[in-house]
């Protein structure tokens, strides 16, 4: 009997941990001064990406860390919304963020088993520079087919205009997120699977600019 009550506290506790859905959460328009980013993923990975303010000019990182859970069981400073419809097989994850250059500098995957690690990653290798427009809905995507595969693109765009269209309490034009450069940086990092990408600095472009923020979206 003890272990049946258990179970079922432990099922109640999941059920709460569910991302909340932007239709009943989320307020957004044209007139907003910060942004809205909605990420779209080709991976099943539950994961919290870490994105780093940038002045771009001047190739520094900035003084704002944004941290976007997206999972059930992941840690979440930040709200994080479920974007869908019942019509459309893709679903996002949506999040206010700063409308300014953001890097996406860390990946955390959260364990899933007893006795398994949490993985961090860190993307000193390689990232992108976004730009977040204040008063736009900004698409990017993360996900094995990697970042910047413009086909990918247009289609998540392509549905995501189709979720976006019932939800009127989004009320904003949706853009895939301006690409300004593929960059590395210097950051500490331990010799194990835990790369936890402190003291980030030494910016450098690799290539750039990569991807409009206007990509066609007739797929």
């Amino acid at each position: 009997m003890q272990r049946i009550i258990v179970l079922f506290g432990l099922l109640i506790f999941i059920s709460g941990c569910a991302l909340p859905s932007a239709k009943q959460g989320l307020q957004y328009s044209s007139s907003e001064d910060d942004a809205l980013i909605v990420i779209s993923s080709d991976s099943e990975e539950a994961v919290t990406l870490m994105f780093h303010s940038v002045d771009f000019e001047n190739l520094e990182f900035g003084g704002k860390v944004i941290e976007a859970g997206l999972c059930d069981a992941c840690h979440k400073p930040f709200d994080v919304f479920l974007l869908k419809a019942n019509d459309v097989d893709a679903e996002f994850k949506v999040m206010r963020i700063p409308a300014e250059n953001f890097a996406l500098f860390r990946k955390h995957v959260p364990a899933t088993k007893l006795y398994t690690p949490d993985i961090y990653s860190c993307y000193a290798k390689g990232t992108i520079i976004y730009e977040f427009e204040k008063g736009k809905v900004n698409l990017i995507n993360y996900g094995k087919t990697g970042f910047l595969n413009e086909d990918r693109m247009a289609k998540h765009m392509k549905d995501l205009d189709k979720i976006l269209a019932q939800h009127p309490n989004i009320s904003a034009e949706s853009v895939i997120a301006k690409n300004l450069a593929v960059v590395t940086f210097e950051a500490d990092q331990t010799e194990s699977t835990f790369s936890f990408c402190t003291n980030r600095k030494g910016i450098k472009i690799k290539s750039g600019p990569i991807i409009e923020a206007h990509l066609r979206r007739d797929l």
